[in-house]
């Protein structure tokens, strides 16, 4: 750790977090795996002309790296800096005097270099250390210019430098240029993606500023994996070659292309400079004269420049690394036990006795087989079903619905029915129905059932087969592919010797049911039943017939039937063959009597008598069908059961030692796989390396973690502050976000002494509408409130409270000073301002709980921090306070359009209360029409606010604009004219309900001050960012909130449903 000589203890060099990741990478590349874990690391990408070796040489301060036509980075780099403090014996600094070149160790003994493949050996000379870069590559890649991901491991150590960890990629390229590869553009395309690609991957776009940002490769490869720019950071280098007049401000507003963790200017040295060997440290100081001289940098010279994005990389790094480890720690030991289990599984190399090893493995296999198909298995899946499940499910779902669908009238109609029973009775009519058309029926009919039980024993061999392979999968097949083939050979025989008795029970079984129709069965409709069942549906069918006399029905006995119809009649009438040989002698000539045809069907309609003898057959058939489909689905799976997998599962074993148990053989059997012997070997490698990272990962998060300044540990916490007393505005949080694991280190005096500022000219909040210092607590920066939290830095400012960033001794987290005028103070919390270190008990809810907001991006918070320190901002003394300017370089918005505004909820009223409110909230621009006329407000003020915020949000120029052009300040008459300008006259409602109407309107509404509206302005025209249908669905959904009269603002809940926010943009 190094600490400023005033005591000042950021830690921001203490290696131990980036070490630790060296420490893994370094693991992995020694055994010469590839790296299972994502681990944290920055990773730059840019073109062959980005500068990006000159960007590294900068951060390093030295000369290391290859130079020259083409691509020279070949393979990846693993930078790792370390800083190391200057040893007493140093006669000279690499960065201070770069033009020493020699290979004296004790002339150079601060800074020096290693490379991972040549362990213990140390490189004062870096000269020697782009030698080694050199040969390195050419070992793997030869002489051309090919490429390999390969990395190259180099730990430089040197007190000039940031701990750090950088992987430096071959420069992006489009085409292949001398002996490269024809596709030299895809190789490295590829090899890129695959390092930015992994979630913890920071990526470092380095991009030319004198060229187009929109055609940067790096931006433009990065945003294929990090689309919204979440870990993206921005190098602008060249920014002293840009145009006259032109410069970056815009892309570092984040106009242009916006990058949460910002973009980062720097200058490097030409090409003259390197020719001519002028040092580092010249170049440097160049840089830090240009950006403090260009009028375009000068105000944020701070957060310009090589030293800044050192340490933002370092910090984000840290921070970076921090929110991962607990994830590192948990992959590691999930990834060592998956890799322990699987070699286990692999087992030794060396074999045993071949004759135990088989023997083993069919006894395992056996004992497996029958729990699958029992049921006991120890990996049963609960997502679908398996083993002895399966064929389950084939009984009684797929073949006893299978047989329950089998109709057996679906082949056999009435007509052919009619047909059986006119075959049955022979050549005289049968006089009552006979069973030998019922038993042909229904034999028939049986035998169709044969089928669908032979296709349920094919589906339990099929079942089988299927657990056959489920078993063959596992580790000692996989291991042995000659074994296993045999085991599938000889189980896949057993399994069909079983299919010809299993097939020729079920076709007995069938045949039984065929050949003995049994009409005594206790459940079989008999005869007279299905008479009578016929007769009553006939009866029911036919017209009931009514007493001509009485009007009333007559019971069926007294229905007349029908006379029998006499031979003349039906000789005159039906005529045929009987009619026309006994037909009157008026009949000219007797038909002639033809021949039957060969085939004869009985046809015609169906008398009542033959439609009963066919229902009642039908009757009876689909009774007795029934009875032996249900005998069947209870029979055949007994049948396969017995003569399939019991038979099996019983004698598996004992088939697979008799096929198998030969000396002769089992040598051959138990050769090993190319497969197994390559896996087993990278697994061992796989456990080795993780083994080593568990180790150095054993000590505990607070230890790995503990450094004395808690980098990136933000929170914004509430208090509420007035002039004499004191006060906790508690606030409730339903989550707590992280648990203390960090100590801090007090800050001291601050190393340089801030300007003064003018106490006449009035600057942050004094600029706010009544404006009154009594409402603002007088913070000092560095004071210690409560014993524990020490104000750092003062971060912005708002009508009513200022913003603070706070360092706890266990946290850090940002601390918003509410003015208190609004809140009852508590009696038991009123102390004064002199007596911080003595707040009641009621007064210490000002912890670490009362968590409001978290920042996303909290390492740029350490850099305010420090930057505070090191480089105060001028400060405004007055008699009783001192007024500090706010410290919002926090990097850039997710739009990165216009100034951050903070705005805080410390007017912030319960919303269920049904009564308005008259007092003034709410920011300028944003306030709503009813507050600026005093005419009463509640809920529908924040719908107001909240389209007023999108807009605003949106466009750079977005909201009513209610500064005066010439003074800056706000004004309520401007900011009402702009209102008209876009949203047109307000209603009479409102004026007549505002208690200040007419202090801006007249008695008749018009607008006193008529020459504030500006002219030619619209909303439509005031959306610049979005174009055609969706400018059309962004002005509808901001106009349902931008309302004049609030109760016509629509509701947060039918805002969510509006087509503009469920439209994917």
């Amino acid at each position: 750790m190094s600490a400023t000589p005033s005591g000042y203890s950021i830690n921001v060099n203490d290696p131990s977090l980036i070490s630790l990741v060296n420490k893994l990478q370094d693991v992995f590349t020694t055994v010469g795996v590839q790296n299972p874990i994502d681990l944290p690391q920055i990773v730059v990408v840019g073109s062959q002309s980005s500068g990006k070796s000159s960007v590294l040489e900068n951060i390093v301060g030295r000369d290391f790296l290859p130079r020259g036509s083409g691509i020279v980075t070949r393979r990846p780099l693993v930078l790792q800096l370390i800083n190391r403090p200057a040893s007493s014996k140093a006669q000279t600094n690499g960065v201070k005097d770069e033009k020493l070149e020699t290979t004296d160790k004790e002339a150079n003994l601060d800074e020096y270099g290693e490379f991972l493949h040549i362990p213990g050996q140390k490189f004062y000379d870096f000269n020697k250390i782009r030698d080694e870069i050199v040969r390195e590559t050419e070992q793997k890649t030869g002489r051309n210019a090919g490429i390999s991901p390969a990395p190259i491991n180099l730990r430089i150590f040197s007190p000039n430098v940031l701990t750090l960890t950088l992987v430096d990629l071959p420069g992006l390229t489009k085409v292949p240029v001398g002996d490269q590869p024809k596709d030299i553009e895809k190789q490295i395309r590829d090899m890129v993606l695959k390092q930015i690609s992994k979630p913890n991957a920071i990526i470092l776009a380095v991009t030319a500023a004198n060229q187009d940002l929109a055609n940067s490769d790096g931006l433009k490869l990065a945003r294929e994996v990090d689309p919204e720019g979440q870990r993206t950071i921005g190098v602008l280098t060249k920014v002293d070659l840009m145009d006259a007049g032109t410069d970056v401000v815009d892309i570092l507003a984040g106009r242009i292309i916006p990058l949460r963790l910002g973009y980062v200017p720097v200058v490097n040295r030409g090409q003259r400079d390197i020719e001519n060997k002028r040092p580092i440290s010249y170049a440097l100081e160049h840089e830090k004269t240009f950006f403090e001289n260009h009028k375009a940098y000068r105000n944020k010279s701070s957060y310009c420049g090589t030293p800044y994005l050192a340490r933002k990389l370092n910090l984000i790094l840290m921070m970076h690394i921090k929110q991962t480890l607990p994830d590192i720690k948990a992959r590691i030991a999930a990834s060592l036990q998956k890799y322990s289990v699987e070699l286990a599984q692999l087992g030794d190399s060396m074999l045993g006795n071949s004759s135990n090893i088989v023997l083993n493995i069919i006894t395992e296999f056996c004992t497996e087989f029958r729990t699958v198909l029992d049921g006991n298995y120890q990996e049963l899946s609960s997502i679908e079903l398996s083993g002895g499940a399966r064929i389950s499910f084939v009984f009684h779902e797929l073949y006893s619905n299978g047989v329950k669908a089998v109709d057996p009238f679906d082949q056999v109609k009435d007509v052919d029915i009619r047909t059986i029973l006119c075959n049955s009775s022979g050549s005289s009519p049968a006089l009552f129905i006979g069973t030998t058309a019922f038993e042909l029926i229904v034999k028939q009919q049986i035998k169709r059932l044969e089928d669908p039980s032979l296709k349920c024993v094919s589906l339990v061999y099929d079942e089988l087969v299927r657990i056959l392979g489920q078993l063959l999968s596992k580790q000692p097949f996989r291991r042995y592919p000659q074994l296993k083939e045999k085991f599938h050979s000889v189980v896949i025989s057993f399994f069909k010797q079983a299919m010809d008795p299993t097939n020729k029970l079920v076709k007995d079984l069938v045949a039984m049911e065929s050949c003995y129709i049994n009409t005594g069965h206790p459940d079989f409709l008999n005869g007279h039943r299905a008479m009578a069942i016929v007769n009553e549906r006939n009866a029911a069918s036919k017209p009931t017939q009514v007493d001509p006399k009485t009007g009333k029905p007559l019971p069926p006995s007294a229905v007349p039937r029908a006379a029998s119809p006499s031979l003349d009649s039906m000789s005159d009438t039906n005529g045929g063959f009987f009619g026309s040989f006994f037909a009157s002698k008026n009949k000219k000539k007797m038909a002639a009597m033809e021949a039957p045809p060969p085939t004869l069907k009985a046809s015609g309609t169906l008398s009542e008598r033959e439609n009963a003898e066919v229902e009642v057959i039908k009757l009876l058939i689909s009774s007795y069908y029934n009875i032996v489909k249900r005998t069947m689905i209870d029979m055949v799976p007994k049948a396969v059961m017995l003569n399939l997998v019991q038979f099996t599962k019983d004698g598996m074993q004992r088939e697979l030692l008799a096929q198998m148990y030969h000396s002769e053989e089992l040598e051959d059997l138990l050769r090993e796989s190319e497969y197994t012997i390559r896996r087993r070997k990278e697994c061992q490698q796989m456990v080795e390396s993780l083994s080593r990272a568990s180790e150095i990962m054993q000590m505990p998060l607070e230890k790995l973690l503990g450094f004395s300044f808690a980098v990136g540990d933000f929170r914004m916490l509430f208090l509420m502050l007035q002039e004499t007393t004191l006060a906790m505005l508690r606030l409730k949080t339903p989550i707590k976000l992280t648990r203390r694991i960090f100590q801090s280190t007090p800050f001291t005096a601050p190393v340089s002494v801030a300007a003064g500022l003018s106490a006449t000219e009035p600057i942050e909040e004094e600029h706010t509408p009544q404006y009154n210092p009594s409402h603002f607590y007088p913070i000092r920066l560095y004071e210690v409130l409560n014993n524990r939290y020490q104000v750092v830095a003062k971060l912005g400012w708002g009508t009513s409270s200022t913003v603070w960033l706070a360092q706890d001794l266990h946290h850090t987290f940002t601390v918003n000073a509410i003015s208190s005028t609004l809140v009852t103070t508590s009696p038991a919390t009123r102390k004064t301002h002199s007596n911080w270190n003595t707040w009641t008990d009621d007064a210490k809810d000002l912890k670490s709980d009362n968590i409001l907001i978290a920042l996303r991006d909290e390492s740029i918070l350490d850099i305010i921090a420090r930057d505070e320190f090191e480089h105060p901002l001028p400060q405004k003394a007055l008699e009783d306070r001192i007024i500090y300017l706010s410290r919002n370089g926090f990097g850039l918005q997710t739009k990165g359009i216009g100034r951050p505004v903070i705005t805080d909820f410390g007017l912030a009223v319960h919303g269920d209360v049904p009564h308005l409110y008259y007092h003034t909230i709410q920011a300028d621009d944003y306030r709503a029409p009813e507050i600026i006329l005093t005419a009463g407000w509640s809920y529908s003020a924040d719908i107001w606010n909240l389209g007023v915020l999108l807009w605003d949000l949106l466009e750079k120029d977005g909201g009513f604009g209610g500064l005066s052009p010439g003074k800056m300040e706000y004004t309520s008459e401007r900011h009402l004219a702009h209102m008209i300008a876009l949203l047109g006259p307000p209603p009479k409602k409102i004026l007549g309900q505002g208690r200040e109407t007419t202090k801006y309107f007249d008695h008749d509404g018009a607008f006193r001050y008529p020459e504030l509206i500006p002219e030619n302005v619209s909303l439509v025209d005031s959306l610049n960012h979005i174009k055609d249908e969706d400018k059309i669905s962004f002005l509808a959904f901001i106009m349902r909130m931008l309302r004049w009269q609030p109760e016509e603002r629509s509701s947060a809940k039918d805002l969510l449903a509006d087509p503009w926010l469920r439209a994917k943009h």
